[in-house]
């Protein structure tokens, strides 16, 4: 059995920005989380809507959870 992290609502296999965004979003000290997906459907907004807000992190780097990605 995998210890791989998985949506606590439709089970889907979860990469790192929906673990953080997730934290962003809804709490820190969570230990169960939302796919990007899922987050939206809870947020009531889209998935890119939610994309849109990780690059925006990413580029800004005003966010400890998503530092500012250098570019090349």
């Amino acid at each position: 059995m995998s210890n791989a992290p998985v949506c606590k609502r439709c089970g889907a296999a979860l990469k790192l920005d929906d673990i953080l965004i997730h934290k962003k979003m809804i709490s820190r000290a969570a230990t169960e989380f939302f796919c990007i997906d899922c987050l939206a459907w809870y947020a009531n907004t889209t998935r890119e809507e939610i994309e849109k807000y990780i690059a925006y992190l990413k580029e800004t780097g005003i966010c400890a959870l998503f530092p500012k990605v250098p570019k090349q």
